[in-house]
């Protein structure tokens, strides 16, 4: 099935689910409007506003507790992780978390146990993405502090310098070693 299908065949129970959370609110409203005689569209505007109201009272908490104590807190979980699966340092200067992660996943020279923290952290994010593009910036901005506390950006070296893998050798193989002919030339 394509994206294109996909997302047709899920909009009839997205709609779906967005008339049923209605339910509630034209229930109560209906109920409102019959007790105390005032018009239902009155009372439904003034539950949608205080739906609204109550709505930006808890974003807006959320990103306060977040500053104050979530980003401190997350971070400091993340290092632990790396610091207890015994992750390798940054490659290069200009790796972020997730290229950090796919190198570690990719590299020969990495322990099983250590590409299986490396799936696990993967996983840990994708779950948080599904949560809302917040949550997933979050965890992605405490992932590179992290990161930059177990390895910083400082220490490492610069791309094409210092370190050589495997993976990297495999752009600067001979003709005779691969067998291909060079597309430089």
């Amino acid at each position: 099935m394509t994206k294109a299908n996909n997302a047709q065949a899920q909009w009839p129970m997205q709609l779906g689910a967005f008339a049923l959370a209605w339910i509630p609110y034209l229930l109560v409203t209906w109920g409102i409007s019959e007790v105390f005689e005032v018009k239902f569209w009155v009372v439904l505007a003034w539950l949608v506003g205080a739906r609204l109201f109550f709505t930006v009272i808890e974003f807006a908490g959320s990103i306060l507790i977040w500053r104050l104590v979530g980003k401190r807190d997350m971070t400091a979980r993340l290092l632990s992780h790396l610091v207890a699966n015994k992750m390798p340092r940054r490659y290069y200067s200009h790796e972020d978390y997730s290229s950090y992660l796919d190198r570690v996943k990719t590299d020969e020279a990495t322990t099983r146990d250590v590409k299986e923290a490396a799936r696990q952290a993967e996983l840990m994010a994708t779950l948080f993405e599904g949560h809302g593009i917040f949550a997933g910036l979050r965890l992605d901005s405490a992932m590179e502090a992290a990161l930059e506390q177990y390895s910083p950006r400082a220490a490492a070296p610069a791309s094409g310098q210092g370190q050589t893998s495997k993976p990297a050798q495999i752009f600067s193989a001979t003709e005779e070693e691969t067998g291909l002919p060079d597309a430089c030339s």
